[in-house]
C-alpha cells in the first residue's frame, strides 16, 4: 500500500472519518467500477458491486497490513464481489445479462484489440500471482510510473520493470491460448488506454455514505453480495492453506511413516486365528447377524480386533491395497479394513500417509480410506487439507463421505466450515445432509453457517431438514429455540 493510502486507511480505521473514506473512494472508485463493469456488463449491477467492495474495505480497514497494495487489494476484492454477484444473477436473469452485455458494448464502441481482450482481461488477471497482479494494476490501471510502482512494492525501478514485463508475458500467453493474437506491447497499450473508465458522478457519494455505516443502510441484495464476496475471499485464503497442508502430509509420508515399509513378516494372530480371519466377521453380507441382540456380536468382534492394537495396521493397509478390493459398501472383503481402523481410532494416526498413498493407487478403496480417516477422529487433523482438496475434485458419493469424515475429525474450523457451508448448496442430497451434520459437530465454531442451515430447513427432503435442525441445535441453541426447533 502506498504511504498515502496506508495513512488514510489507518486514519479511517481509528477515527471512522467520513471525509477520509471519501478521499479513498474518490481516488480508487474508477478502478473498481471499471473492473466491475467488464465483468458485470450492467451499469446498475456494476454500481452495486462497486458499493459492495468499498463496504468490505470499510469493514476490513483495521486488518489490512502495511504490505497491502490498496489498488491491488481493491481489484482482487472486486473479482470476488463480482463472482458472488454473477452467481446470484445467473440463477434468475442469465438471458437479461447477456442482452445487457451486448447493449453495453454497443453503447461504448471499443477498438478491435480491446474488444477481444476486454471480456477475458479480469479472468486473465485472476490467474496471476498477487505480486504480478499488483504491479500491473499500478502500472496500467492506475497509470503509475515504474519508479512509483517500485516504491509501492518495495522494489528498485529495474526490478519493478521486470515484474511488470513478467506479468504482461503471462497475460500474452493466456490470450494466445484463447486464440487472441497480439503482443505484450499491444496488450499494455490497450489495457492502459481502456481499463479504467469514469464512474457515475453520484456513485462516490453514495458509496461513502453506505460504506462508512459498514453497510447498515445497504439494500438486501447488496448485503447478500457482501456475504457472498466475503465467503469467496475466505475460501480463496483457505485454498492456500490447503495446498500447504497437503504438501506437509506428502512430506510426512516419505519421512516419518515406517508402517508401510516395515511390514511384519507374519500376520498377527489371536486365539489361534489370523487377524484377516477375524476381520471377515465385518463382511457387509453379515450385517444383520452383526446387529442382532443390540449388536452383541459386533461388540464382541470389536473387542477381539482391539487386542491386536497397532500391530493390525500393516494387515489393514494390505487389505486396502489388494486389486480385488470391492469396497465397504459391497460384498466380499468390504468393511474389513475400514472397521479395523474404526476400532483402532486415534491409535492408527501414523497410518495416515500410507492411507493417502493407497487412495491414489487403488480407486476401489477410496471410500473405505475416507471412512477410515474419519474414524481416526481429531487425531487425523493432518489429513484435513488433503480431504478438502479431494472435496472439490470428486463425485457426489465420495464427497458425501468426505464431509462426514470432516465432521468426525472436526478440527481446523477456519478452513473447513466455509467449505461445508458451500456443500449445503450441493446438488447431491447426501452431501447436503451430511454437510449439515458435520457443521453440527463443529458446535459454536460453525456459527457462520446458521443462516444457511435455516434456509436448509425448507429443503424438500425431510431427512435433510432433520439434519439441518440437528446442526442448528448443536451450533446455537438460542437460535434453535427461536426457530421453534425441538
Amino acid at each position: 500500500m502506498t504511504n498515502d493510502d496506508l495513512e488514510l486507511v489507518r486514519q479511517y480505521a481509528v477515527n471512522q472519518s467520513e471525509s477520509v473514506f471519501a478521499t479513498l473512494v474518490a481516488r480508487h472508485v474508477n478502478l473498481v467500477y471499471s473492473a466491475t463493469l467488464r465483468q458485470a456488463a450492467s451499469p446498475q449491477l456494476a454500481e452495486e458491486i462497486t458499493q459492495t467492495v468499498f463496504i468490505i474495505l470499510a469493514r476490513k480497514a483495521g486488518s489490512l497490513n502495511s504490505r497491502t497494495i490498496l489498488p491491488g487489494w481493491l481489484y482482487r476484492t472486486t473479482r470476488f464481489a463480482a463472482g458472488a454477484a454473477l452467481k446470484r444473477e445467473a440463477r434468475r436473469q442469465r438471458r437479461e445479462q447477456e442482452a445487457c452485455m451486448q447493449s453495453t458494448l454497443d453503447d461504448h464502441p471499443l477498438d478491435a484489440v480491446w474488444q477481444e481482450l476486454s471480456p477475458l482481461l479480469d479472468e486473465a488477471m485472476a490467474q496471476l500471482r498477487d505480486q504480478d497482479r499488483d504491479a500491473l494494476v499500478l502500472r496500467f490501471f492506475e497509470n503509475k510510473s515504474l519508479r512509483e510502482v517500485g516504491a509501492a512494492l518495495g522494489l528498485q525501478e529495474r526490478a519493478a520493470q521486470k515484474r511488470v514485463a513478467r506479468g504482461l508475458e503471462k497475460l500474452h500467453t493466456f490470450f494466445a491460448r484463447r486464440g487472441i493474437a497480439s503482443t505484450t506491447a499491444i496488450i499494455a497499450g490497450a489495457v492502459s488506454a481502456n481499463s479504467v473508465q469514469a464512474a457515475p458522478v453520484a456513485l462516490a457519494k453514495t458509496i461513502t455514505a453506505v460504506a462508512v455505516a459498514k453497510g447498515a443502510a445497504a439494500s438486501g441484495s447488496t448485503l447478500t453480495l457482501i456475504q457472498g464476496a466475503l465467503k469467496i475471499m475466505a475460501w480463496t485464503k483457505a485454498k492456500t492453506a490447503i495446498v500447504v497442508g497437503v504438501a506437509a502430509i506428502l512430506a510426512a509420508g516419505t519421512a516419518t511413516v515406517v508402517i508401510e515399509r516395515a511390514k511384519q513378516p507374519h500376520e498377527p494372530m489371536y486365539q489361534g486365528k489370523l487377524l484377516s480371519v477375524w476381520l471377515k466377521g465385518y463382511d457387509t453380507s453379515n450385517i444383520e447377524e452383526l446387529f442382532k441382540n443390540n449388536g452383541a456380536k459386533l461388540h464382541e468382534l470389536d473387542k477381539i480386533v482391539s487386542q491386536f492394537g497397532t500391530n493390525a495396521i500393516p494387515t489393514l493397509l494390505q487389505l486396502l491395497r489388494e486389486e480385488d478390493f470391492k469396497g465397504h459398501n459391497k460384498d466380499s472383503n468390504g468393511g474389513e479394513a475400514s472397521n479395523g481402523f474404526r476400532v483402532l481410532g486415534a491409535s492408527a494416526k501414523d497410518a495416515i500417509p500410507a492411507l493417502i498413498k493407497i487412495y491414489e493407487q487403488n480407486p476401489a478403496a477410496r471410500i473405505d480410506i475416507i471412512y477410515s480417516l474419519g474414524c481416526i477422529g481429531p487425531a487425523a487433523d493432518v489429513s484435513v487439507p488433503w480431504l478438502l482438496q479431494r472435496l472439490t475434485d470428486t463425485n457426489g458419493e465420495e464427497r458425501s463421505w468426505i464431509v462426514e469424515a470432516l465432521g468426525q475429525i472436526h478440527t481446523q474450523s477456519a478452513l473447513v466450515v466455509p467449505m461445508l457451508i458451500n456443500c449445503l448448496d450441493d446438488s447431491n442430497s447426501k452431501v447436503r445432509g451430511k454437510a449439515a451434520v458435520a457443521l453440527g459437530e463443529y458446535g459454536t465454531d460453525a456459527k457462520p453457517a446458521v443462516s444457511a442451515l435455516i434456509d436448509l430447513l425448507n429443503d424438500k427432503r425431510k431427512g435433510i431438514r432433520n439434519c439441518a435442525s440437528f446442526a442448528i441445535k448443536m451450533i446455537d441453541p438460542e437460535v434453535a429455540v427461536k426457530a421453534g426447533l425441538k
